[in-house]
């Protein structure tokens, strides 16, 4: 921040603005002002904020932040994956069938439920590594 300005020239100018102003000689606050020293802004100012802002702009995602990312992409497409196929599973077992076929219905149940199991604590992870991709009420939903 630059020092107050005190040469006299600016002084002037400065009550000369001041007193072309309606003041209220009983006023305190117009007679607090006009003793104030005036202050300016550098001259590297706007030069100074410029180059921050155009560095904060030209901030590129580290290397690891990628990484995140890419798990984040990886990781729901193989959730939506084990869904699809989760439900896959679960719609070939509840389509009707005939009475001989039941006795062979008892083994995909059991590997259904591993997989649903195993598709619930994917999504889990899933919404542990990136939380913005669920909402609350689906994260208590997962869980309970």
């Amino acid at each position: 921040m630059k020092k107050p300005s005190h040469d006299a020239r600016s002084t002037e100018q400065e009550d000369r603005e001041l007193e072309e102003l309606p003041l209220d000689e009983n006023d305190p606050l117009w007679q607090l002002l006009k003793e104030s020293p005036h202050l300016e802004a550098g001259p590297f100012f706007s030069r100074n904020v410029m180059r921050e802002i155009r560095a904060l702009e030209a901030e590129k995602p580290s290397l690891w932040q990628k990484i995140r990312r890419a798990r984040a992409a990886w990781t729901t497409t193989c959730a939506i994956g084990l869904a699809a196929t989760a439900a896959l599973i679960l719609s070939l077992n509840l389509s009707p069938r005939s009475p001989e076929s039941t006795t062979l219905a008892a083994s995909p149940s059991v590997a259904s439920t591993a997989l649903e199991t195993y598709l619930d604590e994917e999504l889990l992870r899933v919404a542990a590594d990136e939380p913005s991709l669920f909402s609350d009420d689906e994260v208590i939903a997962m869980l309970f």
